[in-house]
């Protein structure tokens, strides 16, 4: 969910905002800039923090280009001044040029190298950049400096869990709670490392109050917990938390096609058909970037089965529907079944049908070369009959109608 240009200004909003924009910074009293149009730090920051907060666009991204120009304005006539190079660093950094943003940081904490939002900042910057080690430096400073604040607990833990430090990461965001016990961020961080550590129960409680709270990243938890019940054969916990990131984004389209594949479960089919409809028009206004979509999960005969849609018939070997039949562990395809229309059989099948409608057939592939044809179709069947013969090959109960073996190995 990172198409907007100005992702991290929103990351940021939500992430590391929840307080009134003159305590969002810790600015050294003896360094404030003086008054006026160019030097009034505080004034920038406001800007800065309007900036931040309001929507994002182009004129979002002409506010920050212009703020910027000013800052580095104001910096020619104060280049002593810390809280300067520190919203340069952010306003580079919302801009995405990183480069800028890490000298602005490293200006600001070697002239106020005790300011906690400084090392704050460039701790989160170092995260996006890849530097583990140095987030969690950074971050750790800026506790130690000022321990009161949930959000330097919190993003520290996210930093720990995002180097596997699970026990660490877990007690940060325990910090961070008993600073703020209904922060969504940090019940969501303390879920998702008590789920890592087997804990499930209890992680996907903090999940769920944390989603009942609203979280920065609303709709990847929503989905997470959704895809948590599917796998838990909870399809109707499951249902609600999909529709909710469809409530909040209708072209969420991999969303929609777990809504498909919740209603199949739960045999409502008519609401099935309309999100299939709805699907559809998606890939028609070129909102999926897919050329298919998993249509159903399902269990049969001690087999997991996946089934993917193709939208369009295309190619010489032209797929509508391919059921991978998995290994028990759900690591490897044990064989796969698909409905196709092949060109070269709808040239070879020429007596028995009917003009101008194309040929389809149910086939079975192993890993070792094996086929078989479980039967012909003229025209296309619904999914429903296909699904109700590939349960029927599933428990035995269907036989092929032909097939072929993988030549004998000449070792």
């Amino acid at each position: 969910m990172s198409g907007s240009p100005l992702y991290r200004v929103a990351l940021m909003t939500l992430l590391l905002g929840g307080m009134t924009p003159a305590c969002r910074t810790v600015t050294p009293p003896a360094r404030q800039s003086p008054a006026g149009p160019r030097g009034d730090a505080r004034h920038l920051e406001a800007r800065l923090d309007e900036l931040r907060l309001g929507p994002d666009g182009p004129r979002q991204r002409q506010g920050l280009e212009m703020l910027a120009l000013e800052l580095r304005d104001a910096l020619r006539f104060e280049p002593e001044n810390p809280h300067l190079h520190y919203l340069l660093g952010r306003t580079a950094f919302y801009l995405e040029r990183d480069a800028e943003a890490g000298r602005a940081f490293d200006e600001a904490l070697r002239l106020a190298p005790d300011v906690a939002e400084y090392h704050f900042m460039r701790g989160f910057y170092l995260r996006f950049q890849g530097d583990l080690a140095g987030s969690e430096a950074e971050l750790t400073r800026a506790a130690e400096l000022d321990p009161g604040k949930a959000k330097h607990w919190r993003q520290l833990g996210a930093t720990l869990e995002a180097r596997k430090e699970l026990p660490r990461a877990l007690a940060a965001y325990e910090a961070a709670l008993a600073i703020a016990p209904e922060d969504a961020e940090s019940l969501r961080g303390r879920g998702q490392v008590l789920m890592a550590q087997g804990r499930v129960d209890e992680g996907v409680a903090l999940l769920e109050k944390a989603a009942a709270l609203g979280t920065s990243d609303d709709l990847s938890l929503r989905y997470n917990l959704g895809q948590h019940y599917q796998l838990a054969g909870k399809h109707e916990q499951a249902l609600e938390h999909f529709r909710a990131v469809i409530a909040a984004a209708p072209d969420d389209w991999r969303a929609r096609a777990k809504l498909i594949q919740e209603h199949q479960a739960l045999g409502q089919l008519a609401e099935r058909d309309a999100q299939l409809t709805a699907l559809r028009e998606l890939k028609q206004r070129g909102a999926v970037d897919s050329p298919f979509f998993v249509r159903e999960q399902f269990e049969e005969s001690g087999h997991k089965v996946m089934v993917f849609e193709h939208f369009e018939l295309e190619g010489e070997r032209a797929v509508r529907y391919r059921f991978e039949v998995l290994t028990p562990d759900g690591e490897s395809v044990q064989r796969t079944l698909s409905l196709g229309s092949y060109e070269f059989t709808n040239k070879a099948i020429t007596e028995n049908r009917t003009p101008g409608v194309r040929i389809f057939h149910l086939d079975g592939y192993f890993p070792d070369g094996a086929h078989q044809t479980f039967g012909f179709f003229d025209g296309e069947p619904s999914y429903d009959a296909i699904r109700e013969l590939v349960v029927e090959v599933l428990r035995g109960k269907r036989k092929p109608a032909s097939g072929t073996s993988p030549l004998p190995s000449r070792e």
